[in-house]
């Protein structure tokens, strides 16, 4: 995972800012800058949480890695359970059990139609090593990924389990994947202008995020 230097980001920010103000932030005073970087910085995780919560996974890259303890609803290696996730938990990159034939990337919602079946007496309509679930749950002891079901008794154990963690600056750096930076910068631009009350510009930007995603989006599929 790569991290990014906070300063070379709030430069970028500034820097698109002052293209899409005619120049405007050149005119600033040592003060003005001073808080203007304060406005980018604080604007920063809130981008970066945006970004890896929206963009596609190909963009993202590899997470972290979790799940290194199985919990069983009835017998290991048979029907439903569930993993604990880590506290700093933002978003399922992949999940696969021991003996399921392929991994999960989308967890459902508790509150959709496929949920209520995975509980269903007919097993048919359940998932299963085959056609693998998984659903985002929260526990006592916290959120966990249920998944369902598995087949292959004693043993089975998670083969591959990776997250995105929610964004916190360290030692003056912050997680963001290279294809994923431009889209961060433009919306720590976009942030930064509504604070700024630089909404013509601020809607300038918000669109510009959304071309360049439409755009990376059609080359992958080209």
């Amino acid at each position: 995972m790569q991290l990014c230097k906070v300063s070379e980001l709030v430069k970028a920010v500034r820097s698109l800012l002052d293209e899409g103000d005619g120049k405007e932030l050149n005119k600033l005073d040592d003060t003005e800058t001073l808080r203007l970087d304060e406005i980018i910085q604080s604007r920063l995780i809130e981008s970066t949480r945006h970004t890896l919560a929206t963009a596609p996974l190909s963009m993202i890259g590899a997470g972290m890695e979790f799940g290194e303890t199985v919990h069983w609803y009835k017998q290991e290696g048979h029907g439903a359970g569930y993993v604990l996730l880590p506290k700093d938990f933002l978003r399922l990159v992949t999940f696969q059990m021991s003996d399921w034939q392929k991994e999960v990337h989308d967890p459902i919602a508790v509150t959709s139609q496929e949920y209520l079946l995975q509980h269903s007496r007919f097993s048919g309509v359940r998932g299963c090593p085959e056609r693998p679930v998984t659903a985002l749950i929260n526990l006592p002891q916290g959120m966990a990924l249920e998944f369902f079901s598995c087949t292959g008794g004693d043993g089975t154990y998670v083969r591959q389990a990776q997250y995105i963690p929610y964004p916190r600056t360290i030692k003056k750096r912050i997680y963001v994947p290279p294809l994923c930076q431009r889209f961060v910068i433009i919306r720590a631009a976009y942030l930064t202008a509504l604070t700024m009350r630089r909404d013509a510009l601020a809607n300038r930007l918000l669109q510009n995020n959304k071309d360049i995603l439409n755009d990376q989006l059609t080359n992958e599929h080209a």
